[in-house]
């Protein structure tokens, strides 16, 4: 179905009365129809296809919001999609890295500092050094 450009709830029913659908009229007229029944014929028919186009209209605007919703979830997916990959390359990186230097990722005990001196390795015919 073709899109409707126009809201037809801002459309207002022609005066079917006027000199101007004087044409339109008239093969209702030599039909055995009043003036008046032919414009109310016409009014009706009118309202009857524009009550349609405003039916469609609703259609194609709740169409448009499901697609919107749909487009902001698919992109909302692939962002995150994308930092999950970017999360799992950035731990891949560091783990790797703490492969290739494992000083650098020893733990460092919090505790106060030894109290008496230490005495380094004593090899035989030396003193011993105490730090």
């Amino acid at each position: 179905m073709a899109r409707i450009l126009l809201d037809p709830n801002t459309l207002e029913c022609p005066d079917y009365a006027s000199e101007a659908y004087a044409a339109i009229r008239q093969p209702f007229i030599a039909g055995a129809m009043t003036d008046e029944q032919a414009v109310a014929l016409l009014v009706n028919s009118w309202t009857f296809g524009n009550n349609a186009d405003k039916a469609a209209w609703q259609a194609q605007l709740d169409e448009d919001a499901a697609a919107a919703e749909e487009r902001a979830h698919l992109t909302a997916e692939a962002e995150a999609q994308r930092k999950e990959a970017a999360q799992l390359d950035a731990e891949q990186v560091q783990k790797e890295d703490m492969k290739k230097n494992r000083g650098k990722y020893v733990a460092i005990p919090l505790r106060p500092p030894p109290k008496r001196e230490h005495v380094l390795h004593q090899e035989k015919g030396s003193s011993a050094k105490a730090l």
